[in-house]
């Protein structure tokens, strides 16, 4: 390649303009080239229009190609930029280029990035030394290959982002601090391990926003901030910088809710007919149900998991939704609103099918004089489905000691029929009668094998192997008290992937399942020999979190929400937003391992409502879990000084919502309930000693939780 630099373009116009002649490599370069003018302007060479208009085009090269641009890095000392022993040198091809296409900033950046590294940016003007040029930005296309130097500089190491929150009308939000006080809303991103220009992902600006502002509050949409005339100082463009920030982040106070009609439809447009458990016949239709908006805001997502909780309780377990599809993404707002769902009756659990064993004379089958009978289990199965065509083979040989074996087809006598052929599990115990024949004398009786055992290795849907606490998971089924054939209920199955995962993992559906999965343990059979077999789970959404985000300087709110709930509305569970860690800008894994754990679990009873924290004492969401409710513990911590229990998900309960901290009255004392207001007539003594379960603040005053939904002031406490 022929590149020009300016030195030589100069002395190679000038000598053209002496001569009259101009050099083919030249005019090469200026012919037909639409920057002429600009190019030999800027070198002071206007005259050159003459020598151009003479130059004898029939000798120029191809002028509709355009040609690439070579970039040399420079540090501002002067030094080529090197890897490896070698300069960095790029070249930006012409191709899909025009004549005239200029390097923009954009372009430029994301060139020195992929070359030079992520830790270095384009100089600035103020930057560059006597002499240097940052010629790669706004370099232009042109038909002859050429030369631009791209200076650069070392990134410094970022600083923080301060970010104050504020509606609309730039009032600064405020929330409660550990002692009631307001005071304002302020979140810190930490700049340490992020360089100066390191841009923030959407994905954790919208973390980090949630779990600061809490659920009270949501992000204004573009038409709100426009009429307010606010812009956002956090978005996903927001870069750190060598220097402190601090931007402002305008937000909206949620609108209570309204409530929510859920009309329930069956997939033809039918009725929903529940029936009546202790009244036989007895049907009713249930047309739907509401949750109510009371304590919910504006905003807050409807889950499936509280949709399916409703259809539940008010269909007495005996219905289930069936498009899922129609219900995602769905909020409460400001309005009432309705909703229809698409249900479908529920298989009811199978029940037993007991065996009588006959021959094909129409005589019982005996063995050891007495008369053969079997039973077919109907636990983890549902009514209608099949029974497994190999089951009944199996039976008759374990069942009858190997001295019968199953009638074939053209032994079976006219009118007989086998019974466990197509035959279906009901919701009641039935009777079936299987034809039999004994095993010829030349036969050996077959005769039960003891069943070995099964060893189990659990994996995730996306291959990988299960691990719990740096542990990889596996298991076996005991083949004790079995023989080779017995099946394996789905229950035992259920049971077993519950305990060998602590209660984290369920057997992953058909529809979960990868390409070439398949259920190691699903219809299996015991053998007499070793199994090794692979079970897929997937991870449980946990009880334990509820569906609010953090709040700032909130990590002791009182724990105490004894919100009213209706049977038919069970409250939401939906997973918490992750708590964030602003110094690597990555939210906080909820499963993360905690220290000091036990190596047993035991399971706890709440004897108070309850919050949920992160390793550092940091609350997690506003929702709490209720009191009686049953929290599996995997081992305790001490933070600042407190105690908490860590739950099977990684996260910390106080275990003084467990037990309670005892403690003494100062003064006589009544006894409120959760809305501030004397919940009955009884007064507690001076000097009672009484346990109390965390603090709440009700209308400005501190109560201390004594259970039960009732409080005392904390004034009147030692």
């Amino acid at each position: 390649m022929n590149f020009y630099s300016k030195r030589k373009l100069e002395k190679d116009v000038a000598k053209g303009l002496k001569t009259g002649k101009v050099r083919k490599s030249v005019r090469s370069l200026l012919v037909g080239t639409v920057a002429v003018g600009s190019l030999l302007g800027g070198l002071g060479l206007s005259n050159a229009a003459s020598v151009v208009n003479a130059a004898d085009t029939s000798t120029a090269t191809d002028t509709n190609k355009v040609r690439d641009i070579k970039v040399n890095f420079k540090t501002t000392d002067g030094k080529a930029v090197s890897k490896d022993g070698k300069n960095v040198v790029a070249t930006l091809s012409g191709k899909d280029h025009k004549v005239g296409d200029k390097i923009d900033e954009e372009t430029a950046e994301k060139l020195v990035n992929d070359q030079v590294g992520s830790g270095y940016r384009l100089a600035t003007t103020d930057e560059l030394n006597q002499g240097q040029e940052q010629s790669l930005l706004g370099a232009e296309f042109t038909e002859i290959d050429h030369v631009v130097d791209a200076y650069v500089v070392k990134k410094a190491p970022a600083k923080d982002i301060k970010v104050t929150y504020k509606t609309l009308n730039g009032t600064a939000v405020q929330f409660p601090d550990k002692n009631g006080n307001l005071e304002d809303a302020v979140g810190t991103i930490s700049g340490s391990g992020q360089l100066e220009g390191d841009k923030l992902n959407s994905d954790f600006v919208n973390k980090f926003i949630e779990s600061q502002i809490g659920s009270e509050y949501r992000l204004p949409t573009a038409k709100e901030l426009e009429d307010a005339g606010k812009e956002q100082g956090l978005t996903a463009n927001t870069q750190f910088d060598a220097t402190d920030q601090s931007v402002d982040v305008y937000v909206v106070k949620k609108a209570s809710a309204g409530n929510v009609t859920i009309n329930f439809v069956t997939a033809d447009g039918g009725k929903v007919l529940v029936e009546d458990p202790e009244k036989p016949g007895k049907v009713q239709t249930i047309d739907g149900a509401v949750i109510p908006g009371t304590d919910r805001l504006a905003g807050d997502k409807i889950n499936q998991s509280l949709i399916e909780a409703v259809v539940n309780a008010n269909t007495q377990g005996q219905y289930e939704l069936t498009d899922t599809d129609s219900i995602k993404d769905l909020q409460f707002t400001d309005k009432d609103q309705e909703i229809t769902v698409t249900l479908a009756k529920k298989a009811k659990d199978a029940g037993n099918i007991k065996v009588k064993y006959l021959t094909v004379d129409g005589k019982p089958a005996t063995v050891d004089g007495e008369e053969a009978v079997g039973e077919v289990s109907g636990e983890g199965h549902k009514a209608g489905e099949t029974v497994s065509p190999q089951l009944a083979e199996s039976l008759v040989s374990s069942q009858t000691g190997g001295k019968y074996r199953l009638a074939k087809d053209d032994e079976l006598k006219p009118g007989q029929k086998q019974g466990l052929t197509d035959t279906k599990y009901t919701d009641k115990d039935q009777t079936v009668t299987v034809y039999v024949v004994e095993q010829e004398s030349t036969d050996k009786p077959v005769e039960a094998k003891p069943a070995a055992n099964i060893n189990v290795t659990f994996k995730t849907t996306d291959g990988k192997q299960l691990t719990i606490n740096g542990t990889d998971i596996k298991g076996a089924i005991s083949g004790k008290d079995h023989v080779a054939g017995d099946k394996i209920n789905d229950s035992v199955v259920t049971a077993f992937v519950n305990s060998q995962t602590n209660g984290q993992y369920r057997l992953a559906t058909a529809e979960e399942l990868g390409k070439d999965q398949k259920q190691g343990l699903t219809n299996a059979q015991y053998t007499d020999e070793e199994q090794n077999v692979t079970v897929y789970v997937v991870k449980k959404e946990s009880a334990n979190k509820p569906g609010d985000t953090n709040k700032p300087s909130d990590n002791n709110k009182p724990t105490d929400n004894n919100g009213s709930q209706t049977p038919a509305t069970p409250a939401p569970s939906a997973p918490a937003a992750p708590a964030q860690t602003p110094a690597n800008n990555t939210p906080a894994k909820p499963d993360q391992p905690a220290n000091n754990t036990d190596a047993n679990t035991e399971v706890k009873t709440l004897k108070h409502n309850a919050a949920l924290y992160d390793e550092n004492g940091n609350r997690i969401g506003s929702d709490t879990l209720k009191r009686g409710t049953d929290v599996q513990i995997t081992g305790t911590k001490q933070i600042a000084g407190k105690k908490y229990y860590v739950t099977a998900d990684g996260q910390y309960v106080k275990a003084s919502n467990f037990k309670g901290t005892e403690t003494k009255l100062k003064h006589n004392a009544y006894v409120y309930n959760k809305k501030g207001k004397r919940a009955n007539k009884k007064v507690l003594k001076k000097g009672k000693k009484i346990k109390t379960f965390g603090n709440k603040t009700i209308k400005g005053k501190k109560f201390a939780s004594i259970g039960n939904g009732h409080y005392v002031k904390v004034a009147n406490l030692k």
